[in-house]
């Protein structure tokens, strides 16, 4: 197995192991205080700069001949949080 497999694999591990840390911190938060809302607005901004970025990472990582599984992960973090942000663009903290 080649490195670049390896690394991509274990920051893809890490990456999902850190999603499951702040879900869990942010539902245990979340049963704490319910009055609380949620910064919509932040998931907008991360996926508005996420997705440009992962574009130019997926051109530089085409022209080193890296699979498509390597290439695509930050546009498909990008589009997602940039939908999340888009589908709650009213709801959350205002300001």
């Amino acid at each position: 197995m080649e490195t670049g497999y390896l690394v991509s694999a274990a920051v893809l591990a890490a990456l999902f192991c850190l999603a499951i840390l702040v879900t869990a911190l942010l539902w245990r938060k979340d049963r704490v205080a319910e009055g609380k809302r949620r910064n919509y607005r932040l998931f907008l901004i991360v996926g508005a700069v996420m997705t440009p970025l992962g574009v130019i990472e997926t051109l530089l990582f085409w022209w080193r001949d890296m699979p498509l599984a390597v290439r695509l992960q930050m546009v498909c973090i990008g589009l997602l949080f940039l939908a999340i942000g888009l589908a709650n663009v009213g709801r959350g903290k205002s300001g």
